[in-house]
């Protein structure tokens, strides 16, 4: 459980970061005053040469994507033991899921507790108590007799 928690925080990172990413954090690289201020510690044009006229990231931009970089991870552990990919196949494809209206058939849930149904959630146990007549002493015995 573990392992396909750690591959899906890593799945949702990946594909919920933005597509196109730089190689280097901007953060590191120098700013227009850093580069001011080492003009005037060697030499006016010295550093300028170097950068544009107008410094901005000169970072080579790469795409990924979370297919492309498992092969490639896989490709990586093949070549560390002398091996070759010959073949990798993924094909992630997601459609929405249609999910259930935020307001809950009051009306079904009681006749699935009149009729035991053990899958009810405790959720669902609480609206039932907030929008119906059933009281918390009533859940109790409920889920006493169905537990039994």
């Amino acid at each position: 459980m573990g392992s396909r928690s750690w591959l899906a925080f890593l799945y949702t990172a990946i594909t919920d970061a933005s597509p196109v990413i730089t190689q280097t954090d901007a953060a590191t690289l120098p700013t227009e005053e850093d580069i001011e201020r080492a003009e005037e510690s060697y030499g006016e044009g010295v550093v300028r040469e170097y950068f544009p006229e107008e410094y901005t990231n000169p970072q080579p931009r790469i795409h990924f994507d979370f297919e492309t970089m498992l092969r490639e991870a896989v490709e990586q552990v093949a070549e560390q033991r002398g091996e070759r990919v010959t073949n990798f196949e993924l094909t992630i494809e997601t459609e929405p899921v249609e999910t259930p209206s935020d307001d809950p058939d009051i009306d079904e849930l009681e006749r699935r507790y009149e009729n035991g149904d053990r899958s009810l959630t405790m959720d669902q146990l609480h609206t039932l108590r907030r929008n119906t007549d059933i009281t918390g002493e009533d859940l109790q015995n409920w889920l006493q007799e169905t537990m039994d």
